[in-house]
């Protein structure tokens, strides 16, 4: 299997997506959040690429893996980045212990009795993020998206297999829940596997039929 997610564009300022850290778990275990992104050069990248053209060549059948990285420049933020969603929250934490350590040693604050109950809400309303943040409904499928697609669907066949219908790219697999593979409408939904389901989609418990919104 091959996990694949090219781009030479750095990532926009994003905000967090609205609703996204409402519907997420309560997770302690983030690890290391915050630290830089690093980019190719345009050798390093160029010759990157002509290593990963030369394996597809080689290839008899290809799997791409996707996941939050694919979709940081259509606007979504992705866990641990320098604009992570997990990574604000820390901050937003930070933020919130330092103001508490000040509020604490503040001896002359006539509200301190009062404190611990606000800053438990205010804790709360941190950790879950601003609700003010533009949704997925605008988030369009990248470059790299649309070029994925077009690797499965395109009609140059592979030039070592016997079958003239098979392309470079047989499935693609990605863990991401904001549809922007399903928004390349040019890509097959049989070659398309969600693993955590996607917002747009919702499935008929009868019949099966998946229906988007």
């Amino acid at each position: 299997m091959a996990t694949i997610a090219i781009t030479n564009q750095p990532p926009h300022q994003h905000k967090m997506s609205a609703g996204y850290a409402e519907r997420l778990k309560e997770y302690p275990n983030k690890g290391k959040c915050g630290l830089p992104e690093n980019y190719d050069t345009s050798r390093s990248l160029s010759s990157k690429i002509s290593t990963l053209a030369q394996l597809m060549n080689q290839s008899c059948y290809t799997v791409v893996l996707t996941g939050a990285g694919i979709s940081t420049s259509a606007g979504i933020p992705d866990f641990r980045g320098p604009n992570g969603i997990w990574t604000r929250e820390q901050q937003r934490l930070m933020k919130l212990k330092k103001k508490r350590k000040r509020v604490e040693d503040n001896d002359n604050n006539d509200d301190q009795s009062e404190q611990p109950q606000q800053n438990d809400n205010e804790q709360q309303q941190s950790s879950k993020g601003s609700s003010s943040s533009p949704s997925f409904v605008t988030a369009q499928p990248t470059l790299t998206h649309r070029a994925l697609a077009h690797l499965i669907t395109n009609n140059t066949p592979h030039p070592n297999h016997n079958n003239k219908n098979q392309y470079y790219l047989q499935h693609l697999i990605t863990q991401n829940i904001d549809g922007l593979h399903g928004k390349t409408t040019s890509l097959p939904r049989n070659q398309l596997s969600i693993l955590h389901g996607d917002i747009f989609t919702e499935k008929c418990s009868t019949c099966h039929k998946e229906y988007i919104r």
